[in-house]
């Protein structure tokens, strides 16, 4: 072999050489890749990864922390309302409604975090800010009234809102979407006068069921008209001291004279065949 010859072989074991070398580096900088991938795999699992998903992820998580957060503190000003009796929630609207002297329906952030420390419940500003904006949906700075108090309201199973509801049918003869004096009269008169100031003569029927009436309207400004939202927030209230639905529901029926089988009933019975 000449010595060209030699040299060329050379050269071309040295270029197979690196060649092999490269590849063995190739392939072991692919199996660390692939390694990293597991890894990053196992780390997705945990929650605790890194790279294109991770913005979703954590945006994510404070969705449900933040709605986590907010049912959390409605939940807290509901007990405080609630451990001071079935009016707890009217007492706090009564506080609220004091406030609006210009008859808005808004409260301000102050109001709020005012009125709840005079009742007896005190919040950091941040968990303030976290239901007030909860609660200020239009971003308008201020908490409609009524919303306030139906996210107050005590969750309650559908049977009892159906014998609310049905309730609320009966008395409603004109069938406006609204109770009045004369109403209430027809269906609660048998019950005023077993009320004990009606009994004592403390009070006369008309009396009676005037206050019962006020009961049911908008706490701290009562007009004399109560709506199917002012009727269910009332027995709301009522609800979370019974614990027994079919006792609810008896209790319902015979306050109003309600059928043993509601409406309801009978019309789902029917659709059914």
């Amino acid at each position: 072999m000449s010595v060209n010859s030699h040299t060329r072989a050379s050269q071309k074991r040295s270029f197979a050489t690196k060649s092999y070398e490269r590849h063995l580096r190739a392939s072991s900088a692919s199996s660390e890749t692939s390694l990293d991938l597991e890894d990053s795999v196992g780390s997705l699992n945990g929650l605790t990864i890194t790279g294109s998903h991770e913005k979703q992820i954590l945006k994510d998580v404070e969705i449900a922390q933040a709605h986590n957060d907010r049912a959390v503190l409605i939940q807290r000003v509901r007990q405080t309302c609630l451990s001071k009796g079935s009016h707890g929630i009217q007492d706090l609207g009564i506080m609220f409604r004091h406030l609006d002297i210009d008859y808005n329906k808004r409260i301000t952030f102050q109001e709020l975090k005012d009125k709840l420390k005079d009742y007896g419940m005190s919040c950091s500003d941040i968990d303030l800010n976290i239901l007030f904006c909860h609660l200020d949906k239009d971003g308008s700075g201020g908490i409609d009234f009524v919303e306030l108090m139906e996210a107050l309201r005590p969750p309650m199973k559908q049977c009892r809102i159906d014998v609310i509801n049905e309730a609320f049918d009966i008395v409603d003869s004109g069938e406006n979407g609204t109770i009045d004096m004369d109403e209430i009269r027809v269906v609660y008169a048998a019950n005023a006068r077993r009320h004990p100031k009606f009994i004592s003569g403390e009070w006369t029927e008309e009396q009676t069921l005037r206050h019962f009436l006020d009961s049911l309207d908008t706490p701290g400004s009562p007009d004399g008209k109560v709506t199917r939202q002012e009727f269910m927030n009332y027995y709301a209230g009522v609800s979370v001291t019974v614990d027994d639905d079919c006792y609810f529901d008896m209790m319902m029926r015979s306050v109003y004279g309600l059928p043993a089988v509601s409406s309801r009933t009978k019309n789902a019975a029917k659709t059914a065949k």
